[in-house]
């Protein structure tokens, strides 16, 4: 992969800083799922209000990451279809690959919203193409 792709990659992911200085991909990671949310408990993975926090992240990805017309994420979003295939109509795919492993996943801070982790996941796109990609 060119250099070029990586820092883009990075910029996709990584950079997804919304407002209060909180991350849709550290979100993801943070609180992600091992399997689809039923409401039976307020927490999944060690971590409290998963489902909502999934919903979140959802909204996220959809009005933000996928979302070409954004004016801050519409680079994003092209990167994300052209590298993976994915866009508004399939954020579900993306999403239901974004899970938090706490075996995996690398604390990096601790703010007064919470704790803040890294973690690579192997992200497979829509034309069946896979990327690491690190959330945090």
């Amino acid at each position: 992969m060119s250099n070029d792709s990586e820092e883009a990659k990075q910029l996709a992911i990584n950079s997804l800083v919304q407002a209060g200085g909180t991350s849709a991909a550290g979100i993801a990671a943070g609180v992600g799922k091992n399997k689809p949310n039923t409401g039976e408990s307020a927490v999944k993975n060690g971590v409290k209000n998963a489902s909502e926090t999934q919903t979140s992240v959802d909204s996220k990805l959809t009005n933000y990451l996928l979302a070409k017309d954004h004016p801050v994420g519409g680079s994003k979003a092209e990167w994300c279809d052209k590298a993976l295939g994915f866009n508004q109509g399939n954020s579900s795919d993306v999403a239901k690959q974004i899970v938090f492993e706490p075996s995996k996943a690398v604390k990096t801070a601790e703010t007064q919203l919470g704790v803040k982790y890294d973690q690579v996941i192997s992200i497979t796109g829509a034309n069946g193409r896979t990327i690491d990609v690190k959330f945090g």
